[in-house]
Order: structure tokens, then sequence, then C-alpha cells
């Protein structure tokens, strides 16, 4: 069913590919490569001694693992008699492993070794769960063996590919991942041709031919790990410093007296009645309301006890109170059109009452303004 499967493919590719759009501008795009390439201005990229060496490490990591998918069938069935649907079983095992390593465990191995490391490590792992696949005399420990096997290939394979991105420039890294892969692939042909010759010989030297290439691989790629370091010292781009430490204000006179003359002739000038003892009374704590207490580093810890919960960091440190709070029209002006003020702005009717509404709350964030906007017009 496959090989008809590809060989349909194969013939739609040939029958439909040169009349569509697609295969044309291809085929101009190749004819103008072609033609620069023969130009003496072209200038193929040059790729560096580093990025041969993970490529030669792709390839024998590719040998190295093709006696898994291509051997181990034969294997298990003439060693230890299993059939078709066990090894099916078996193999899927191996694939969980593969899959639940690079999810749980490769990120937590990236941050304590470093991308070379992990690689090395993943190297090691498959040289030894072949060693154990080959040479255990129970199917138990065989199988484990094929299951670290599938661990080290997770755990080589992620990192090699972020080392070959790191070590490529920005002009060749997209030619450079293509031939880290194409590496892989190579290995991948070669090895079941060498692997089934040595396999009729004797079923367990595939694994050890596989176990050597591994080894080798993996004392090609530690010879990268001081170029790697350098790189990653060039490109790692420089920590900004943090801000510095909330510190208290301290008001002065000057201070007093140009808020006070700014917040009068405010007043004063929107025609608002704040003279009065009960009506300044009431400004005041409308200001208080609609400037809480922001959190710092001395009361971070109450507040978060006070919220249950410790989700305070974005408030941490000194703000403007302007960029996290909308005042608005807090007091309605006591003019003869203050009922149409109220109407206007108030979603509501409000009868009855001449002192100062507020319209817009603030911020659900702040505790103490939590109070205060659960209601979109508040009668002081």
């Amino acid at each position: 069913v496959n090989g008809a499967l590809c060989m349909a493919a194969g013939l739609l590719a040939i029958v439909y590919l040169p009349e569509s759009p697609a295969w044309t501008s291809l085929q101009r795009h190749s004819a103008k490569i072609s033609a620069a390439a023969k130009s003496k201005n072209c200038k193929l990229p040059t790729f560096s001694l580093k990025i041969w060496l993970v490529c030669t490490a792709e390839f024998l990591r590719g040998i190295s693992f093709s006696a898994i998918f291509a051997i181990f069938a034969l294997f298990a069935s003439t060693v230890f008699g299993l059939d078709s649907v066990s090894i099916g079983f078996a193999v899927c095992c191996g694939a969980l492993c593969l899959i639940g390593t690079n999810i749980w465990i490769c990120p937590h191995l990236d941050h304590v070794l470093g991308h070379v490391g992990c690689a090395c490590l993943g190297m090691m792992l498959i040289a030894s769960g072949e060693m154990i696949l080959a040479y255990a005399g129970w199917i138990w420990f065989s199988l484990t063996g094929m299951c670290i096997v599938y661990i080290g290939q997770a755990v080589a394979g992620c990192t090699i590919a972020t080392i070959t991105s790191v070590l490529a420039t920005d002009e060749t890294r997209g030619a450079v991942m293509s031939m880290q892969q194409m590496a892989q692939a190579l290995g991948r042909v070669v090895g079941p041709v060498i692997l089934s010759a040595l396999f009729a010989e004797d079923p367990r030297r595939p694994y050890l031919c596989g176990a050597g290439a591994a080894l080798v691989g993996c004392a090609v790629l530690g010879t990268l790990w001081q170029s790697f370091r350098h790189r990653m010292q060039v490109e790692t781009p420089a920590v900004l410093p943090s801000p510095p430490p909330w510190e208290k204000e301290v008001f002065t006179e000057n201070d007093v007296e140009d808020l006070g003359r700014f917040l009068c002739e405010l007043l004063t000038r929107n025609h608002y009645k704040w003279r009065d003892p009960d009506k300044r009374q009431r400004l005041k704590q409308q200001l208080e309301r609609f400037f809480p207490p922001l959190v710092t580093d001395e009361n971070l810890e109450v507040a978060a006890n006070e919220e249950g919960h410790k989700n305070f960091s974005s408030l941490n440190g000194q703000a403007d109170p302007s960029a996290s709070m909308s005042v608005g029209h807090f007091i309605t002006r006591n003019t003869p059109n203050a009922a149409g003020n109220r109407r206007r702005f108030a979603s509501k009717s409000v009868t009855g009452q001449t002192g100062p509404v507020r319209v817009e709350s603030l911020s659900a964030d702040y505790p103490s303004a939590r109070a205060v906007s659960k209601a979109a017009v508040q009668v002081i």
C-alpha cells in the first residue's frame, strides 16, 4: 500500500507540477540562481570547521539511531522471538519515552549542562543504551536499553539543532540547518546498509557499531565546547541594570504651595464650590480614595496577604498616579446646570443631592479601589 501511494504521488507530481504557477515560478528562480552561480561575481557560501564537525556528529548519530528503527525488529525476532505486535508495542514505548524526555527532562538538563553538555550526554546515552540492548540476557533489560536510546536521541536531537543555529551566521543559517538535517538523513540511509551486513554475521554487532559511532560523535561535539561558549558570550545581550529601589517622597513647603495653588485655581476655574468646610472635607475624602496607597517594597508582603495571593509584582515600585488610574469628573459643578451634568455623566438619575458625584472608578487591581468601584455613581 505504501509503495502504491508513493507511486501515485510521483505520477501526480510529474503530470501536475510543470503546469502549476508555483512550479513555473520555481523554475524561473532556479534559472536565476544558476545564472548567478556561473557569473564571476558570485560567491558561494563557505562554512567553518565547526559547522562541518556538527554535520559529522549528526551523520554519526544517524548511523547509530538507524540500528533501532532498521534492525530492532529483526533483532527482537531473532534473539527473543517477539512477534510483530510485541515489537510494535516496544517501539511505541520508546517513542513515548522520547516525547516525555523532550517535554519534561530536556529543559532541566539544558539549564544545568548547557547545549553542548546535553548533546554529549545524549550521545553517551545512545551508546550505553545500545550496548545494554544488545548484550542484556533478559528481554526486559534489553527493552530498557532501547528506551535509554530513545531518551538519548531526544536529549541530543533538540540541542544539536540549537548548536547548529548558534554557530551559523545570519547569512548562512538556512543553508547550515539544511546541511545538518541532510547529514543526519544521510546517516540513516548509510546506516542500514552497513548494519544489515553486520547483522548477518552477528545480531549484536550492529548495536556495537552504533554505540561506537555515537561515542565518536560525542567526542566530536566535545571539541565545540569552547567555541560555542565564546559564540554565546558574543551574542548574549547585556543585562539591563535593575531600577533603583523605591524611596519615599519628601515634600517641601514649595511643593505644598505649588500643588495647593494649582488645586485651588483648578477648582475655581472650573466653577467648583470648595471653600465650605463640609465640602472641603468631602473633597479630601474623595482625593484619598482616588489616590490609594501603591504597593512598594515595604508593604508588598502585607498587601499580598490581604488579597490572598502574590500577584502584586506588577505594582511594585513607584508609579505615576495619572498612569494607573482615571480620575475623571469626581465633583459635579455646583451651578444651575448641576442636574444636567449629573444626567450627562451618570448612568442613572441622582436627585435630591447637591454633593459631589464620582462617575469613573479606579482599576480593580487596587485593593482600596474595589470597594469604591462597586457602583458607577457614588454620591457623597
